[in-house]
Parts: structure tokens; sequence; C-alpha cells
């Protein structure tokens, strides 16, 4: 379980900045990096902002509570997440917590934090309708239906989506 939940930790430490902005993104990002070989042992389910797991967020809740990360809710209301110190020591003792993936933790991470949560709540929507059986085409037509608001970042999904695929093929060519 403290594994787990460390790769969560992890992933958060990873971000360029050292930081990861909204509950939105955190959930997105972990799904994304999830449907893309990462070994995160969350449960998602659909809710309205796309695939959910409460699980992901009782271990964060639980991070914080341990002291591993800080959570801050800024004026706007969104929820800032950053390693503590004895967090950081704690994930030195855990170098390859990410390691066995497609993609290169740091690439993959970074990737997803160029995007805004948009892209990313629409990305990983399309992975989790894949997930649940359809094919691409039916994918973005549900999703036409379910995210009409988000529909306008199809196109940066797309790129993003052609971008982990690329990595992961590169990756794979190097091994």
């Amino acid at each position: 379980m403290i594994k787990n939940s460390l790769k969560i930790a992890k992933v958060i430490s990873q971000h360029h900045s050292g930081r990861i902005c909204g509950r939105l993104r955190l959930q997105k990002t972990i799904h994304i990096l999830k449907h893309n070989g990462f070994d995160f042992d969350e449960r998602f389910e659909y809710l309205h902002h796309g695939p959910y797991s409460y699980a992901l967020h009782d271990e964060t809740q639980r991070l914080v509570s341990w002291d591993i990360l800080d959570e801050r809710k800024t004026a706007q209301g969104e929820y800032v997440y950053t390693m503590e110190d004895e967090g950081r020591e704690l994930l030195d003792a855990y170098p390859d917590l990410l390691s066995g993936a497609r993609l290169p933790p740091d690439v993959a991470i970074n990737s997803l934090e160029d995007h805004e949560p948009g892209v990313l709540e629409l990305l990983s929507t399309y992975y989790y309708l894949l997930e649940s059986g359809r094919s691409k085409k039916r994918a973005w037509e549900e999703l036409q239906e379910l995210k009409p608001r988000r529909i306008k970042y199809k196109d940066k999904a797309l790129e993003l989506d052609k971008e982990l695929r690329k990595i992961c093929q590169e990756e794979a060519a190097g091994n």
C-alpha cells in the first residue's frame, strides 16, 4: 500500500515545478499514465469530469496526513500539492517506483504538465472509453456528447496522444 501511495508522490515530485495544481489535473495525470503502462492500482469510474478514482483521492489525503505531501487551497479554490521534505527523503529510498512503464517517467509527466486541464480531461475520458471497449471512432463520437464544452481541445488531445505513442515507440526501439 505504501509503495502505491508513494508512486503518486513521485509523479508530483517529477513535475518541472515540483507541484501539481488541481485535483482534476492529478486525477487525469494518473489515469493517463496508467493507460500508458504505468503500474498504478487505482480503479477509475466515470464521473462528471471523466475518470475518477476514489482510492486516488484517499491515497492523496493519506500522503498529506503523513506529511509526505503538502496540500494548499488557493484563493481561487484550487488545491496545490507539493512535496514535503520528509516526502522527498522517503522517495530517495525508492528510486525505481515508476520504472517498467513504456514511457520514461520524467518525459511522460512533463508532457502532461505542459497541457491545460481541459486537454487532460478530454484525453483521459477518451482513454476511459477505449478501456470500456469503444472503438476509436465511437469514443470520439461519445466524447462530443459527454464533453461538448471540452471538445474544443480535441486537436490538442489527439496531438498529446500521438506524442505519448511516439515516445512509447522510441523507448521500445531503444530497448
